[in-house]
C-alpha cells in the first residue's frame, strides 16, 4: 500500500528543487507499508486510548529481581508510578536524555 503523507506545510524556495518538488522528500522514493502493519498501529493506539487497565499500588521506591532487592532512583519510580497508576491497558516508558 503507497502512503502519500499530506504537505503539512509550505517549502521555502531556497529548499526546492527546480521542478518545484521539496529536497525533504526522496526522489523517487515512496513510503509503502502493509494492512497487516496499519492494523497493528491501530489496536496499539487503540490499546494506549484504553484506561481499563489494572492499576497497582507500588512498593516505593523498591524493585525485587530474582531473589533481591534494589533501590530504584527518584527518576525510576516516578516513571513506575506513573506507567502502574495510568490505568492504560498499554503504556509507555518515554525515556528522556537530560544534557548534563
Amino acid at each position: 500500500m503507497l502512503l502519500e503523507p499530506p504537505t503539512l506545510a509550505h517549502t521555502p524556495q531556497q529548499f526546492c528543487r527546480p521542478d518545484g518538488s521539496s529536497t525533504f522528500r526522496r526522489v523517487g522514493e515512496a513510503p509503502y507499508t502493509t494492512t497487516t502493519i496499519l492494523d497493528a498501529e491501530s489496536r496499539l493506539l487503540a490499546a494506549a486510548r484504553d484506561t481499563s487497565g489494572r492499576v497497582a499500588c507500588p512498593t516505593p521506591g523498591v524493585i525485587r529481581i530474582g531473589r533481591s532487592e534494589r533501590r530504584l532512583g527518584p527518576e525510576q519510580v516516578a516513571a513506575v508510578q506513573k506507567i502502574v497508576l495510568s490505568g492504560r491497558v498499554l503504556d509507555v516508558l518515554d525515556r528522556c536524555r537530560r544534557d548534563r
